[in-house]
């Protein structure tokens, strides 16, 4: 069970498709994106590397580094990392959807250290040095039971369990239709009010990757019509 294939990555997010996503970049290092793809769930889970990779040499790929749950300025604290770690970058998407502006005012906003999580990425901390620091057995011993499993799957159990990560960093999940309406049921009958806090995050965070000479670009995918018929105040 404790294989190295049966081994969850060090918990230093404690966000199992974050730091799946963090031992990821470390086993790809020497990559030098010239596109990344940020955001929470829409993008980890939406976003498909190929057109974006199409006539580049294999270096310069399309990378995606969106996790779930995120909110606004919690991808501009781990988009700074990734911008950091990736200067090569000159195009940076970001899907977005009305949970990902619900609250920019109390949630953190950053979700690990980023010192840490780059020295991980790098190389320069070893595996047993990052899982001695973040020693979680919480989270540990179980996940050794299933999360082989769960990096061969795209459908079926929880949402946490889906972990295949495709050649891009994207983590695609498949749902039935009874499963896809009761997500969004779940994601837009209870949406809470939109925190303005979150809009002026997005502003500062175009700012900064323009100020790296890169650009950002924000796609609103089409609104669930559960969001349109059920959520006060939709358009």
């Amino acid at each position: 069970r404790f294989a190295p294939e049966h081994l969850p990555p060090p918990a230093i997010s404690n966000r199992s498709d974050l730091d799946e996503k963090l031992l990821f970049l470390r086993r790809h290092r020497d990559w030098e994106p010239s596109t990344l793809g940020v955001g929470s769930s829409i993008t980890m889970r939406s976003l498909y590397g190929a057109p974006f990779y199409e006539g580049l040499e294999p270096r310069d790929r399309f990378l995606n580094v969106g996790f779930g749950g995120a909110r606004i300025h919690q991808v501009r604290a781990a988009g700074r990392f990734y911008l950091d770690l990736f200067p090569t970058v000159r195009t940076v998407v970001q899907l977005v959807v009305p949970p990902d502006f619900e609250d920019c005012t109390t949630a953190p906003s950053q979700l690990f250290d980023p010192a840490d999580a780059g020295a991980y990425v790098r190389g320069e901390m070893s595996s047993v040095e990052a899982y001695l620091k973040y020693f979680n057995p919480h989270e540990l011993i179980p996940q050794a039971f299933r999360i082989a499993a769960a990096r061969r799957n795209t459908s079926g159990g929880a949402a946490g369990d889906r972990l295949y990560t495709d050649p891009f960093g994207s983590m695609p999940m498949t749902m039935s239709a009874p499963e896809a309406r009761h997500r969004h049921k779940l994601l837009y009958t209870e949406t809470r009010a939109l925190d303005p806090a979150c809009f002026r995050e997005l502003r500062a965070w175009s700012r900064e990757v323009e100020a790296r000479g890169a650009r950002l670009v924000i796609v609103v995918p089409p609104f669930s019509p559960i969001f349109l018929r059920e959520v006060a105040g939709a358009p």
